[in-house]
């Protein structure tokens, strides 16, 4: 798989007016977070060689809506938060699919664009920003028992040797990095997406590590927060 120099910076504002939407069922990408991906329908293949032949190389995940299942093959609704990405790796196969690797960047905000001629969903996004509440050696305090908790899951984890996430950041940072880690439910990672309060989202974690690290703690404990 061919990898990418991609800078990884926010994104500028022209980057977001013509965003490309990946809307999938239960698949939500965190700022920070990788997510691999395979892409082999039609439509969605041309977006990726348009992303890859005049970029930006990047893309919305957005996480279908209940009663998505109606309208899949058209315009099913989405969640209107999604998590922006720039593909870091990418791999065109024989059959015309593509196998790619997406770096989260940052939290967006969709309004969904009707006057391109494409065909897939794109939308002019706007960057959300965390919500500055509290200062930054506060956010550290709150952070400190999730790390504790992050760090004996490390430990007590069954499923392979898989590293721990890089704890170097701000604690919103980090927060999402553990949160890709560790919560693998969709629904528990959007809510994660959606909340701008950092101190929140700290808590959002939390909860679910403590729940994880009680499963895996005993005898036929196994698998992610959920």
């Amino acid at each position: 798989m061919a990898q990418e120099d991609v800078d990884l910076a926010p994104f500028e504002p022209e980057e977001l007016e013509a965003l490309p939407i990946f809307p999938l069922p239960r698949v939500v990408l965190l700022p920070g977070g990788v997510l691999p991906l395979h892409v082999f329908e039609p439509r969605y293949r041309a977006m990726v060689s348009d992303c890859l032949s005049h970029g930006p190389r990047a893309i919305a995940m957005a996480m279908l809506a209940p009663g998505w299942e109606r309208d899949y093959e058209g315009r099913p609704p989405t969640r209107t938060i999604a998590g922006a990405g720039r593909i870091v790796a990418h791999r065109r196969n024989p059959d015309g699919t593509y196998d790619l690797v997406l770096h989260g960047v940052t939290r967006v905000r969709l309004d969904e664009r009707s006057d391109l001629d494409r065909p897939y969903r794109v939308a002019s996004a706007t960057a959300i920003d965390d919500e500055d509440d509290r200062d930054e050696d506060a956010l550290r305090r709150a952070l400190e028992p999730v790390l504790a908790i992050a760090s004996s899951l490390s430990a007590l984890e069954k499923r392979g040797l898989v590293p721990p996430p890089q704890l170097v950041g701000t604690p919103s940072s980090v927060a999402d990095r553990i949160a890709d880690r560790w919560i693998h439910e969709a629904n528990a990672r959007q809510e994660i997406l959606e909340t701008t309060s950092v101190p929140r989202r700290i808590a959002l974690v939390g909860d679910a590590l403590v729940t994880l690290l009680a499963r895996l703690a005993t005898p036929s404990g196994s698998g992610a927060a959920n």
